[in-house]
């Protein structure tokens, strides 16, 4: 595992930039990607301290893709964030039943994330084996 490497998946571009600079600039390794099954793939190639997903991308939604993470990398030893515009509690709670660590909420403060992200890499556990409901 890089205990250093940042994994962001987001369809949205813009918000992939500025988490790139918000990222490289605590220098973190970041490794952005558009899509849940890119980050399938980036997950086959590198092990990141943090993950971070966006709720709702098209093809395969952020719910969707941590299930998938869950099956295919079982032992995966990241810390996992949703990444949201939503404050919606059964989303929360869905999240939370699928293994997720935290959420950041859309819009967010670069510098108030950039701490976050810091604390979120000195906090990383076995990826949490949790019962499907």
């Amino acid at each position: 595992m890089s205990e250093k490497t940042i994994l962001a998946v987001d369809d949205d571009e813009d918000i992939l930039n500025t988490l790139s600079v918000v990222i490289r600039s605590a220098d973190l390794e970041f490794i952005g990607v558009n899509s849940g099954q890119k980050c399938l793939e980036a997950l086959g190639e590198t092990t990141p301290c943090v993950i971070i997903l966006d709720v709702e991308m098209p093809e395969m939604d952020g719910f969707e893709t941590l299930e998938k993470i869950r099956e295919d990398f079982p032992d995966l030893p990241s810390t996992v964030a949703f990444l949201t515009a939503k404050k919606d509690f059964e989303m929360l709670e869905r999240a939370l039943k699928l293994g997720s660590d935290t959420f950041i909420t859309k819009p967010f403060n670069p510098l108030n994330l950039q701490e976050r992200i810091i604390e979120m890499t000195k906090e990383i556990k076995p990826f949490r084996h949790v019962q499907p409901a």
